[in-house]
C-alpha cells in the first residue's frame, strides 16, 4: 500500500474513534484496507467483428450413391469410416432387369455381325456378276442357318426349364437360396427369348428365300439387294448404340458380372444403409460420402456493421473444442437480403481443414478484421467506473473522465483522457468512487 493510501486508513479509524456514539447512528462506511494501481500500457490493437455459428458441410462436396435399378446386394466392398475414391467399387447388386438389358445388347451386336457380312456377300456377288445364283444360294443358307439356330435355341430352352424347376424345388425345401433361383429365372426367360428370336429369324430366312428365287426366276439385278443389306446394317447399328446408352445409364459393362456401385467422388464414406443380401428399389440411396476438406459455417452479422464485410473478406476460425487453434477461411456469400425480423445478414464462410480437425456440427466463433491494426492505451476492465477512471499520483487518486474504444473480456481501450504509463486503480476503485 502507498504512503498516501496508509494516511488516508489511518485518518479514518481515528475519526471513527473520536466521534461521540449516537443511538440510531448509521454504521461508519467500509474501509478499503487495499487498493492496487497498475499502470496503462500501449498494445496492438485490431478493429473486428465477432460472429459465431455451427460448422456443416458443403453441399458441393457431398455425394450419395444408389441403385439404378431393383436387386439384391450381393457383396458389401466398404464401410462407414473409410476412405474412398472417384469410382472405387462400394457394393455389387445382381438384378433380372440388368441381365434383361444385357441380353439385348448381345442379340443387338450378333444382328450387327451378320448384317455386315451379308452386306459384304452381296457387294462381292454383284462384283462378279453372279446377279441371280449365288443370292438363291445365299438366301438357302441363310435359312440353314437360321433352321439350325432354332434348333439350339429349343435344347437351350430346355435345358434352362429343367434347371428352373431344379432351383424352385431345392429352394422349397431350403437348399437353394433365393438369388440361386433368380438367377435360373433369369436364365429361363432369356433363353425363352432366344427361341421367339430364333423363331422370327427362321420366318425372315424363309421370306428371304422365297423372295431371292422369285427373283433369280424374273433375272432381277442383284443392286437392290445390296440397298436392302446397307439398310439393314444400319438399323444394327441403331440397335446396338440404343442398348450400349442403356447399358451405360445403368453403369454396367456388357460383359460385367452383376452391376458395381461406385463412389460419386473422393472422401469418407460416412454413412451406408446397405446391408448383405438387402433387396433393393431404383435409385434407393445407400452409400453417403462427405469430402471434409474444406467446410461451411454460416454467421449472423448486425445491420449496423455489414458495410464492413466484404466478398472474399478473409476471417480467422475459432472452434470450442480446439481451444488455442486458429484456422483460415474467407467470406464466400453474401446474399442480397436481410433476415426477418432480426434484420441481420447471414454470410457464408468457407474454411479450410486439410488436417480433417474440423467436425460437421461443431460450435465456432469468427473474427473478421475491418481495419488496419493500432498501438493504443489500455487498462484492466476492472479500473473502468462508467466513464472514468481513477488516477494515483503523489497528492492522492483523482477520478478522471475518458473516452473508451474496443473492448475485450480483461481490458478496455482508452482513445482519450489517459496517457500510457500513468497508474490506474486497478482493485478497490468503486470505493474509491
Amino acid at each position: 500500500m502507498s504512503y498516501a493510501s496508509r494516511a488516508w486508513v489511518c485518518l479514518a479509524w481515528l475519526c471513527a474513534a473520536c466521534s461521540p456514539v449516537r443511538p440510531n447512528a448509521a454504521p461508519p462506511p467500509p474501509v478499503l484496507e487495499e487498493i492496487h494501481t497498475t499502470p496503462a500500457i500501449l498494445r496492438p490493437i485490431q478493429d473486428e467483428l465477432v460472429a459465431s455459428g455451427n460448422i456443416t458441410a458443403d453441399p458441393a462436396r457431398q455425394g450419395q450413391v444408389g441403385a439404378p435399378a431393383a436387386g439384391r446386394l450381393t457383396d458389401i466392398l466398404v464401410h462407414p469410416g473409410e476412405r474412398v475414391q472417384a469410382g472405387q467399387a462400394l457394393a455389387r447388386l445382381h438384378s433380372p432387369d440388368l441381365t434383361r438389358a444385357r441380353a439385348a445388347h448381345q442379340d443387338a451386336m450378333l444382328r450387327l455381325q451378320l448384317a455386315q457380312r451379308t452386306l459384304e456377300q452381296r457387294r462381292q456377288l454383284y462384283r462378279l456378276g453372279d446377279t441371280a445364283l449365288r443370292p438363291v444360294e445365299e438366301a438357302r443358307n441363310e435359312l440353314s442357318s437360321a433352321t439350325s439356330e432354332l434348333e439350339i435355341s429349343r435344347s437351350n430352352h430346355l435345358l434352362a426349364r429343367k434347371k428352373l424347376d431344379r432351383a424352385r424345388d431345392l429352394h422349397g425345401h431350403g437348399i437353394a437360396t433365393k438369388q440361386e433361383l433368380e438367377e435360373a429365372e433369369a436364365a429361363f426367360e432369356q433363353s425363352h427369348s432366344r427361341v421367339e428370336q430364333s423363331q422370327r429369324q427362321l420366318g425372315v430366312a424363309l421370306q428371304h428365300r422365297q423372295r431371292e428365287e422369285r427373283l433369280a426366276a424374273s433375272g432381277s439385278l442383284s443392286a437392290p439387294r445390296i440397298l436392302e443389306a446397307e439398310n439393314e446394317l444400319a438399323l444394327a447399328r441403331e440397335e446396338v448404340a440404343h442398348t450400349g446408352e442403356i447399358l451405360r445409364d445403368l453403369g454396367i459393362g456388357p460383359d460385367e458380372d452383376g452391376l458395381l456401385l461406385r463412389a460419386s467422388r473422393a472422401g469418407i464414406l460416412v454413412s451406408s444403409q446397405a446391408a448383405l443380401g438387402q433387396a433393393v428399389t431404383a435409385d434407393q440411396p445407400l452409400f453417403e460420402i462427405l469430402d471434409p476438406r474444406r467446410l461451411w459455417l454460416w454467421i449472423y452479422v448486425h445491420e449496423q456493421d455489414q458495410r464492413r464485410v466484404k466478398l472474399g473478406q478473409k476471417v480467422s476460425v475459432e472452434v470450442e473444442a480446439l481451444p488455442g487453434r486458429h484456422f483460415s477461411g474467407r467470406i464466400s456469400y453474401l446474399p442480397p437480403q436481410v433476415e426477418l425480423p432480426s434484420r441481420a445478414l447471414r454470410c457464408r464462410v468457407v474454411v479450410d481443414n486439410p488436417q480433417l480437425q474440423l467436425k460437421v456440427g461443431m460450435a465456432a466463433r469468427v473474427r473478421l478484421a475491418v481495419a488496419a491494426p493500432h498501438q493504443g492505451v489500455t487498462v484492466p476492465l476492472s479500473a473502468l467506473q462508467g466513464d472514468r477512471v481513477f488516477v494515483g499520483g503523489s497528492s492522492g487518486y483523482q477520478a478522471r473522465p475518458v473516452v473508451t474504444g474496443l473492448r475485450r473480456q480483461d481490458w478496455v481501450e482508452i482513445t482519450r483522457g489517459l496517457r500510457a504509463g500513468e497508474e490506474v486503480v486497478s482493485a478497490g476503485a468503486e470505493l474509491l468512487r
